[in-house]
């Protein structure tokens, strides 16, 4: 009982305002940990305050350190949800960057969705975001954008390849590049097999770079 009239009253003190001022100390080394347990303690209004600052936050590192722990909160995946679904170009654009850089891989259908924007900066950071994801469901829409994709968004995914978690692509990658007309284009597919790094697309690699 004493806990939980604790708890009460301590989310009662936690106003939006401090809140607020809690969410910008995410990214400080000495109280980063201390705002984030803050957040969590403060449930839905923390996950809130987190949300609307995101993209008003100065840099991207802030960013990043608020979508991180919006990801450890009990809402954060349905509210990440929420971001990449938002009428604001930008708004989805920076979430779909942040979900890239953190591999939040639960996210992927809502990426695929964000292929369709009406916006090509969302759609670019939806495919990016995707190819460092690299889950299998991933993979199969990268697949499908490197067949069909325009020339800057196979070069966008393309660059943005690496590890072995995209092994998958391997062969969507030789198979393309064996077409490829475009000599810079047929640079980017050599340096992402390179990247991957595994057996298969190192020696994909090294016979396609032979008939170059």
């Amino acid at each position: 009982h004493v806990r939980r009239c604790y708890g009460i009253e301590l989310r009662r003190s936690l106003t939006r305002g401090i809140l607020q001022r809690v969410t910008r100390m995410l990214n400080d080394s000495r109280y980063g940990n201390a705002a984030a347990r803050v957040l969590r303690r403060a449930g839905p209004d923390g996950t809130k305050v987190l949300v609307d600052q995101i993209n008003s936050l100065p840099t991207m590192e802030e960013r990043r350190m608020a979508f991180a722990s919006l990801r450890d909160l009990k809402e954060g995946y349905h509210l990440m949800v929420s971001m990449l679904r938002h009428p604001d170009w930008y708004v989805v654009r920076n979430a779909a960057w942040l979900v890239g850089e953190l591999g939040v891989g639960e996210v992927v259908p809502e990426l695929t969705l964000a292929l369709e924007h009406k916006d090509a900066r969302v759609r670019q950071a939806a495919a990016v975001a995707l190819a460092k994801v690299a889950t299998p469901a991933a993979l199969d829409h990268l697949g499908r954008i490197l067949a069909q994709g325009d020339t800057r968004l196979r070069s966008l995914v393309l660059t943005a390849l690496r590890g072995p978690q995209a092994g998958g692509l391997v062969r969507p990658l030789t198979t393309a590049l064996e077409q490829e007309k475009d000599p810079a284009l047929a640079g980017e597919y050599l340096r992402a097999l390179g990247r991957i790094g595994t057996a298969d697309a190192l020696r994909s690699e090294e016979h396609t770079s032979e008939l170059q």
